[in-house]
């Protein structure tokens, strides 16, 4: 994506979604607010359709480039932020019986094996491409959840197993 090209606020969402997937989500409505909020500042251009839906579209402007590049450049200082509902779930964990969050266990670890095919594209944090590093980054933080899933189901007794429930 040219940040010199207009772009919609689903567009931003749909770039999003294709470089980071599933662990950077950000509301649908947050897309136009922010958009919005930018254009008033003056680092975007808001640009309407002439006809048909009407739809706003936006550019940087030369002040929301410099800083963009700004934000860019800056490292991330921040704590990383997991909102992973499963997180919540383990942390209350303690009102169910061992047996159950074994299940719970591969539940998960079989769920995250499936998001992870869902990481799209290459994902080469080697390379030189920013969109496969940050999927790269992605695929990382999945497999340290898949793994931890995976050892807390090892650490369950084998009598929990979904067979021996039936």
């Amino acid at each position: 994506m040219e940040h010199a090209q207009p772009v919609t606020p689903y567009d931003l969402k749909r770039v999003v979604s294709e470089r980071v997937g599933s662990l950077y989500e950000i509301p649908h409505s947050q897309y136009y607010d922010e958009t919005a909020k930018l254009a008033k500042a003056g680092l975007l251009l808001e640009q309407r359709e002439g006809d048909g839906r009407r739809r706003l579209s936006y550019c940087l402007t030369e002040d929301g480039k410099r800083a963009l590049l700004r934000w860019l450049r800056t490292p991330g200082f921040e704590r990383p932020e997991v909102r992973d509902p499963a997180l919540l779930r383990l942390a209350f964990s303690g009102l169910l019986d061992p047996d159950e969050i074994g299940l719970v266990a591969r539940e998960q670890a079989d769920f995250l094996r499936f998001v992870r095919k869902d990481v799209v594209g290459s994902a080469d944090p080697d390379g030189d491409d920013p969109a496969a590093m940050a999927r790269a980054l992605t695929l990382a933080y999945l497999d340290a959840a898949l793994a931890f899933w995976d050892h807390l189901n090892e650490r369950m007794p084998e009598r929990n197993s979904p067979a021996s429930r039936g």
